[in-house]
């Protein structure tokens, strides 16, 4: 499920998942938060997970008013 950030009149997206030490997975170059959906099931169970959607990709849009 998709959580919301606010900032500068743009909404960001990301999600969060498991419990423990958190590990934020940032995508790459035209990538979104689901290129990690076949390797966080590779990681540890004791991790919590953050993955965004950077702006302009997936669910987080780059336009913004200043």
């Amino acid at each position: 499920m998709y959580k919301e950030i606010h900032f500068k009149n743009t909404i960001g997206y990301y999600t969060v998942e498991g419990e423990g030490e958190t590990l934020m997975l940032v995508h790459g170059f035209c990538g979104e938060g689901s290129v990690w959906d076949e390797m966080k099931v590779l990681l540890p169970k004791n991790l919590q997970l953050i993955i965004p959607d950077l702006p302009g990709y997936g669910k987080t849009d780059n336009s913004h008013q200043s």
